[in-house]
């Protein structure tokens, strides 16, 4: 009788995302992928076609492998009653006779005092400083001789002293849905909702609402507001200029262990040293990985510099540097290209830039490399674990 067949189970394979998800902290940013990078840096027109400026990255790190619709889907809504089934959802207001709810939708009435503005606001509240949030506001009907379908509809999401916007969109039709990203500020911030009318003189235009969506975003997303200093995406990632251009993020080290990789284009002549990614306070305080002149993998950490072996002017590969509050590794294509005594301790105040080097607050040191993929996180990077990473930042 012949003996039945077992497979003998496989060890499970390294997973960049899993990995990256078990980080404490950290960012993951993949700018090969075409639903998670803005034009803007408050949103919503997606970088997705070459050429196109990245204002907005969001950070992939906690996702687990997801998409941003996967995600959005598994986030909490921070709007009570969205949908408007048990009344107005505490919308009140501003540019309004009234604010009602008519068959499970939220109307926005007209005030006929001349207003040529039909504007409604509601408290966003719990919100965590720092953090980047999405709202979405479904303009799913109007009537009335004010609106003809040419006013815009939009979102204004006001500052802390509600003093001006911290993000608006307006869209070119009456009926959609204008979405906006924003990173907060303080723990509650007005959203309002407007159209623009040909008359603020009648009581009979209005809009409606339904289903609006106000959620956080996981990540330490990377932004930057500027145009000219904005990176462009390219078909192997996203391309920096050497000379301006860098997203700003919320991520900080931490003292003890801390790593950077990245799958990279090494520029072919580099004339100063360019920033991957990191911060530095004062010289003591450095925490970066970068490319030195001589197309060698450098790091700054704590009070010292420290520079591989290997010219890679002009090759595609991945770099990487890890501490752990004693030892500093480079690691460069498949090999350790240093390992070092750390010395002193890196900044744990200062975010890190993407594409520079944030010291103090001021962009410099910024790079020329075309990077297709970036993490950071808060682990010790032996030679097995990078190589791991490695593939499939590379991939």
């Amino acid at each position: 009788m012949t003996a039945p067949y077992y497979r003998i189970p496989s060890m499970s394979r390294f997973s960049l995302p899993k990995f990256m998800a078990s980080q404490s902290d950290g960012f993951f940013y993949d700018f090969t992928r075409t639903d998670r990078h803005f034009q803007e840096h408050t949103g919503p027109t997606l970088a997705d076609d070459v050429g196109e400026a990245m204002g907005l990255a969001l950070d992939q790190r906690s996702w687990d492998g997801q998409t941003l619709t996967e995600v959005l889907a598994a986030q909490t809504e921070i709007f009570s009653d969205p949908g408007f089934s048990s009344g107005n959802g505490g919308w009140y207001q501003i540019n309004a006779a009234t604010v009602s709810v008519v068959s499970g939708r939220l109307r926005a009435t007209a005030s006929g005092t001349g207003l040529q503005s039909i504007q409604i606001g509601r408290a966003l509240t719990g919100l965590t400083a720092g953090r980047t949030y999405r709202v979405e506001l479904p303009y799913v009907a109007y009537g009335g001789p004010g609106i003809t379908g040419a006013q815009g509809c939009n979102i204004r999401v006001r500052n802390a002293a509600n003093s001006a916007d911290l993000a608006a969109v307006t869209l070119a039709t009456s009926v959609g849905t204008p979405v906006v990203y924003f990173v907060a500020t303080a723990a509650s911030h007005e959203v309002r909702a407007r159209i623009d009318t040909t008359s603020g003189a009648d009581t009979s235009t209005y809009y409606e609402l339904d289903n609006v969506s106000a959620k956080l975003i996981p990540g330490n997303h990377g932004t930057q507001s500027t145009g000219t200093m904005k990176p462009t995406r390219q078909a192997g990632g996203a391309k920096f200029d050497g000379s301006d251009d860098y997203l700003l993020t919320t991520y900080y080290a931490v003292s003890g262990a801390n790593f950077i990789a990245a799958a990279i284009s090494v520029p072919a002549t580099i004339s100063a040293t360019q920033v991957i990614a990191g911060a530095s306070g004062a010289a003591a305080n450095r925490t970066f990985l970068s490319l030195g002149t001589s197309g060698r993998v450098t790091a700054g950490v704590g009070s010292n510099f420290h520079t591989g072996v290997t010219d890679l002017r002009g090759t595609d590969l991945v770099i990487a540097m890890s501490y752990d509050g004693s030892s500093v590794r480079l690691f460069a294509g498949s090999a350790i290209e240093k390992s070092e005594a750390q010395g002193s301790t890196p900044t744990t105040t200062i975010p890190y830039c993407i594409g520079a080097l944030n010291s103090n607050g001021i962009a410099s040191n910024f790079t020329a490399a075309t990077v297709k993929r970036v993490v950071a996180g808060r682990e010790f990077l032996t030679l097995e674990r990078f190589k791991q990473i490695a593939q499939q930042l590379q991939s």
